[in-house]
């Protein structure tokens, strides 16, 4: 059998050390009481994750950003037919303790052969809903428009 020599032992000792350190390091992000994840963003659009637990901050030229890991999601919508005219708003709203996350649209019904359907906009309007805009709109068109709600 094969002996490890006492230099070989030491850096393997600090090897699974690094290792067994860097775990711990892993194991507070997210935060063990709240279950946010701390970032800090940089001016070029880097993001590094931190570890707020820890103590560790953003650098002055970074913006410190949290999110939550435990979020839930809910998908608010809203069955929409068009009218004539040259434009269609609609607007779906999340509930009073929920922030929009995303959204979109999906048209249902009346598709025109003769043209593509003409959305010219699909954003957040605000902090808690999403709107649709169409341009040259004809009658009956049936959409439904939808906001990805995240419990705040």
């Amino acid at each position: 059998m094969r002996q490890i020599g006492a230099g070989k032992a030491k850096i393997i000792a600090i090897a699974a050390g690094v290792v067994l350190a860097a775990g711990v390091s892993y194991a507070a992000i997210p935060h063990s009481v709240t279950g946010r994840i701390g970032a800090c963003y940089g001016k070029k659009g880097d993001l590094r994750a931190i570890d707020v637990e820890a103590g560790d901050v953003c650098d002055p030229k970074e913006t410190f950003l949290s999110w939550p890991t435990r979020q839930q999601f809910t998908v608010r919508t809203l069955d929409y037919i068009t009218h004539q005219g040259y434009g269609d708003v609609a607007t779906v709203n999340c509930f009073a303790n929920e922030a929009v996350t995303g959204g979109g649209y999906l048209l249902g019904s009346g598709i025109p052969v003769d043209r593509v359907p003409s959305v010219i906009a699909s954003h957040p309007s605000g902090a808690s809903s999403w709107q649709v805009m169409w341009h040259w709109t004809p009658d009956g068109e049936e959409w439904r428009i939808y906001a990805i709600c995240a419990k705040q």
